[in-house]
């Protein structure tokens, strides 16, 4: 009787120790691709800033220079072609604004 005892108690702990291994491996692999997603999206949201950012910035130097010649010549070329620039730029804008609501998750920019 004891050894059936002995056994039973074996068999018992080692179901035990395999179910909590189990239950711990899946808690760490469940926070490992917690943390690998959450990464991914920092570094997909500070190139979509950074993008952002630059298009707002090309936006605003190509409504600089389409104002300042459309103060020398309205009807010339340059100011036709910086007119064109700055409304491709303003599309440029709104696209990468468009990505940052996706990407932001704040409802205030909706």
């Amino acid at each position: 009787m004891d050894a059936a005892l002995t056994g039973l108690v074996a068999v018992f702990a080692t179901l035990a120790g395999s179910t909590l291994t189990f239950v711990f491996q899946r808690h760490i692999a469940r926070r490992a691709e917690r943390f690998t997603r959450d990464q991914q999206l920092w570094h997909e949201r500070i190139a979509t800033y950074s993008a952002f950012a630059a298009a707002v910035t090309d936006f605003r130097r190509s409504q600089n220079d389409r104002w300042h010649l459309e103060r020398a010549d309205p009807n010339s070329p340059q100011f036709i072609g910086a007119r064109d620039e700055s409304y491709q730029r303003r599309a440029d804008s709104t696209a990468a604004l468009c990505r940052v609501r996706l990407l932001c998750g704040d409802s205030a920019l909706f």
